[in-house]
């Protein structure tokens, strides 16, 4: 720890000689190397660790590139042979149908089908739904570019004319919300609900059918977790965490749907495609059951940094 602290401190030294010069000479070319030696502590960390984890897999890769990166891949790159991602977990005890609480009703693995359900019914008379033979897509998420709101919102009346409803909960970027607002006073199937209620979201991942998720970067994400606990099909983006978390339908164990590319219409076409699932009745319930049965619990994320150390220390 002593020899991490004294590689800091000289770190700080650096920046503190280049500030200075910033401040006496007032230059533009002091000024520059003042910046480049700006003290990161973030750099410094991963410079002078004998290991770097962060919360993911796919997202240590992600991380060699500038656009996920902020300017450290150069780092990330050269500390890539010490690095590894381990993803996160939920709190199964906190986001529990079967222990109810906050939800309409509370269901299992044995009742999924049935407790869903009931919770979907109870869900459209609070919000004044129809309670008619379609499937229910809600967002839970912060109204920004970064979690694929843009995309929504392109094909957003596409998605409306389909038999379908959609719930956004949420708050954001003030564009986001007034168009959001906008379009369900124009749409009977939207509902936008502008504002942060951790208590609510629970009886929307307990009602809902499907969880979407299109985000454009996502280091771990936590709600596709969350909506899997509650049997809750999540259709996902293939970034970060979200790739390693959802197995696409078509293949053994899937547990929900990813798209590829950050584009609206392939979102929409990844939509159009769970909801043929979704008609398929007998495919749709084993869909949800695999969902259900995944295992997001912190045993398995303090397994993996357990391993991490003892390798350390052997």
């Amino acid at each position: 720890m002593k020899e991490l602290v004294d590689q800091i401190k000289a770190e700080y030294e650096v920046f503190v000689k280049n500030a200075e010069a910033q401040v006496e000479k007032g230059n533009k070319a002091a000024g520059a190397r003042a910046r480049k030696a700006a003290l990161n502590l973030m750099k410094a960390a991963m410079v002078c660790s004998d290991f770097v984890t962060t919360v993911s897999p796919s997202y240590a890769s992600e991380l060699e590139y500038d656009f996920f990166a902020f300017g450290l891949s150069g780092v990330i790159k050269a500390a890539k042979s010490k690095m590894t991602g381990v993803i996160n977990g939920i709190d199964y005890d906190y986001f529990s149908p079967e222990r109810g609480g906050d939800i309409y009703a509370s269901y299992n693995a044995e009742n999924v089908e049935s407790g869903k359900a009931a919770n979907k019914r109870a869900l459209r008379r609070e919000l004044g739904l129809p309670d008619v033979d379609r499937p229910t897509i809600v967002m839970i998420t912060r109204l920004t570019q970064g979690k694929g709101i843009d995309l929504v919102l392109h094909v957003l009346e596409e998605l409306l004319s389909l038999n379908l409803e959609i719930i956004v909960l949420g708050t954001g970027e003030n564009e986001y919300e007034k168009k959001l607002l906008e379009l369900s006073r124009k749409h009977e199937n939207l509902v936008a609900i502008i504002k942060f209620d951790r208590v609510f979201s629970k009886k929307l991942y307990a009602g809902a059918d499907i969880f979407l998720m299109p985000s454009k970067s996502e280091p771990c994400g936590l709600a596709q977790m969350v909506a899997c606990s509650y049997g809750t099909v999540p259709i996902v983006r293939s970034v970060g965490g979200l790739y390693d978390s959802i197995k696409p339908y078509g293949i053994d164990g899937a547990n929900g749907f990813r798209f590829d590319n950050y584009n609206a219409h392939e979102l929409l076409y990844t939509v159009k495609k769970a909801l043929m699932v979704y008609e398929n009745k007998e495919k749709w319930k084993k869909l949800v059951s695999s969902a259900k049965a995944s295992d997001f619990s912190w045993k398995n994320s303090a397994s993996k940094y357990i391993e991490i150390y003892d390798n350390l220390l052997n």
